[in-house]
């Protein structure tokens, strides 16, 4: 912790510091005191942020060059439906997505899930100051405006097409999905033998054996005995 006395003279630089016009404050800043001096630094060169405009979510990423700051925001502004499903209603959504493309000069794509993504690069002169960040991310989804009503109008959100990630959620997610780290088999050492003392000679182990059933064959049942009626005797008359 500061001492007291320290106080006044980090006040004092930095109601200069703020009063300068030279350059203004940046979002990468980075403000500390170092020997009673206020000290200014910057810690990084790159911001993401998540927006959301009309109820799809948009990615900014910012880099801090030297001339200046690029800008790119990625967005999924539909879903594209197979041909089987609406030929019609695919060949209009396409024709908006594809004139919002042009009114931009961005890019789209159409991934594996039917997805329509729309990617755009915006480079501007300055620094990363909040004022800058927000009026530039207002432009590019302000040009958009209208083409993501006619995509609402022919295809209502059912659902947000795409969810801001949390940083909780994404870790522990990570987290799942780590490889579990393998245990490896403890070893089995053999007992050591003694130099004075012989080592063990295995001996058999008798198993029993187990007495054999007895077969049993049943006597073969006795022929039927079948008894013949003798032949009937015929007595003929002689002619007379």
């Amino acid at each position: 912790m500061s001492s007291k006395t320290d106080s006044p003279t980090k006040a004092k630089g930095l109601v200069e510091f703020s009063s300068s016009s030279s350059r203004a404050l940046a979002v990468t800043d980075r403000i500390h005191t170092e020997g009673g001096a206020l000290v200014h630094d910057q810690c990084r060169s790159e911001i993401d942020f998540m927006v959301q405009y009309q109820g799809f979510w948009f990615a900014v990423h910012t880099d801090q060059k030297e001339n200046g700051v690029t800008m790119r925001v990625h967005g999924i502004i539909g879903h594209l439906p197979y041909s089987y499903q609406s030929s019609f209603l695919r060949t209009n959504i396409f024709a908006v997505v594809h004139a919002a493309s042009r009114e931009i000069k961005g890019k789209i794509r159409v991934d594996d899930q039917q997805r329509i993504l729309l990617i755009d690069e915006v480079f501007f002169k300055g620094q990363l100051t909040p004022k800058l960040i927000v009026s530039e991310t207002a432009k590019v989804l302000l040009r958009l405006k209208p083409y993501l009503e006619l995509v609402k109008a022919l295809q209502p959100l059912t659902s947000t097409p795409f969810m801001a990630p949390d940083i909780e959620s994404v870790a522990s997610q990570e987290e799942m999905t780590k490889a579990p780290t393998p245990v490896p088999a403890p070893a089995v050492m053999p007992e050591p033998v003694s130099e004075t003392e012989p080592a063990p000679t295995p001996q058999p182990v008798a198993h029993p054996v187990k007495a054999k059933a007895k077969i049993k064959i049943a006597s073969a049942k006795p022929k039927i005995k079948m008894s013949l009626k003798p032949k009937l005797k015929m007595n003929l008359k002689p002619k007379k």
